[in-house]
């Protein structure tokens, strides 16, 4: 288990008291058979804890903020008035659903005007392959009579000019075709742009413009947010750097107070010459929460200040301020022996024991408020 806490909330025994110890002093009282001091059943009804051994890191809290990895505009891809606008701010939106759609009607001309180009190219083609193969066949029956007197140079000579000529043409025809073939292809997918999708799932979190509106090309329709796909970024003291390498686990805290775990993803190789940071992402392992994530929402995170060491914890209702001093009762041959301790920095639920008790020793947690030195007492429940 990994534990963390607060660099500079290393407080004093009684501070730490005053800031977690609860109430729930009749417990032992309130159990049937429990009985206080000389009641009956054995001695009153208590529960215990051991003491344990854990990994303590000394932490750093930075403040960051939680941060969408998919987030921006959906642009409109082809020029024209909006027809329809399926979304609102706020509404959920999966890959692909239609947000809006564009007025295809001056599209749908251009690309019929492309398709009637195309086949007027190809037409000209079929008439210029025609063509050459009519002077092919002229020159190979002037070069049938070549060893004849009837031959004639200089017309077999214009001959085979006018079949370079005609190759030529067929090529440039070609040519005309593919083009005109793009075009049609560009005129489709100019339709197929006219309904602007979803190109990720996310929450509509802005309109930027109305049905019956002109969008140019590029011009924003919506903005979507995926709140699925959710970061943490802070800006961490390099000084502190040394104690963060990628994959890394730390511990981080939401603004609801409720307590999460992260894994450094990148530390961005960019120094803020005037703050002396660098920003640093972190992939969140998100339990329950008391409400809905949200981007820009503020997060604690709590970065190593230094080396891991072992300590020993207890949980904070086991401490108890007697006449000054910080004490816990220990469960020892079924009667409860007064400790005195020294505490260190809280954890979670559980405080740090500096001096006083050892790694397994079972330390009362509940009814433990009434209890006298050395009085015997009845174990109720362990951990």
């Amino acid at each position: 288990m990994r534990l963390t806490t607060f660099a500079g909330r290393m407080p004093a025994a009684v501070a730490i008291l005053a800031a977690f110890l609860a109430g729930g002093g009749a417990w032992a009282q309130g159990r049937p058979g429990g009985g206080g001091p000389g009641g009956a059943g054995g001695g009153p009804l208590v529960a215990a804890d051991p003491v344990k051994l854990e990994i303590f890191r000394q932490t750093v809290p930075v403040l960051g903020r939680l941060v969408a990895r998919r987030a921006g505009s959906v642009a409109a891809r082809v020029a024209g008035a909006v027809a329809d606008l399926k979304v609102d701010v706020g509404d959920r939106v999966a890959a692909g659903d239609v947000i809006a759609v564009i007025n295809a009607d001056k599209l749908k001309a251009a690309r019929d005007d492309a398709a009637g180009l195309a086949e007027q190219r190809k037409a000209q083609f079929s008439t210029g392959n025609a063509t050459l193969a009519k002077v092919k066949g002229e020159l190979q029956r002037i070069d049938a009579l070549r060893q004849s007197t009837a031959f004639n140079k200089a017309k077999y000579d214009d001959m085979a000019a006018d079949v370079s000529i005609a190759e030529s043409r067929l090529l440039e025809m070609r040519a005309q075709v593919r083009q005109a073939e793009v075009q049609v292809v560009q005129a489709e997918q100019d339709l197929i742009n006219t309904v602007v999708k979803a190109p990720y799932d996310g929450i509509v979190t802005a309109r930027n413009t109305e049905i019956g509106a002109y969008v140019q090309t590029g011009a924003a329709v919506v903005a979507l947010l995926n709140d699925r796909e959710i970061e943490i970024e802070a800006e961490v003291p390099t000084d502190r750097l040394t104690g963060l390498a990628p994959g890394d686990t730390i511990d981080v805290e939401l603004d609801d107070k409720t307590a999460h775990t992260a894994k450094v993803r990148a530390i961005v190789p960019q120094e803020n010459p005037t703050t002396r940071t660098r920003t640093v992402r972190f992939t969140p392992s998100f339990g329950k929460t008391t409400k809905a994530l949200a981007a820009n929402q503020s997060v604690k995170v709590l970065i190593p200040a230094g080396a891991a060491e072992k300590v020993l914890t207890i949980q904070k209702d086991a401490v108890l301020l007697r006449a000054g001093s910080t004490v816990v009762y220990v469960l020892k041959d079924g009667k409860a022996e007064e400790r005195q301790v020294v505490l260190g920095a809280a954890v979670r639920d559980r405080l740090v024991v500096k001096s006083g008790l050892n790694a397994e020793e079972l330390v009362i947690v509940r009814g433990n408020e009434q209890l006298r030195p050395g009085q015997t007492v009845r174990v109720a429940a362990q951990g």
